[in-house]
């Protein structure tokens, strides 16, 4: 069983996208906690945004 079965992994942008469920993890890089409301305005096709997940250092 090979995960290209079930995922396909985008470079640029920087995208995980399942093919079975069609949900899509995306990575986008934030400086500050005012980057989070940049973050929210991105559209999907299906869906919606549900979750952000962010570290400060």
């Amino acid at each position: 069983m090979e995960c290209e079965e079930y995922w396909e992994i985008l470079r640029s942008p920087l995208t995980i996208y399942s093919r079975v469920t069609r949900n899509e993890v995306i990575f986008r890089g934030m400086n500050n906690m005012r980057d989070r409301e940049k973050v929210k305005s991105i559209n999907f096709v299906h869906g919606k945004l549900v979750w952000i997940y962010f570290v400060i250092k």
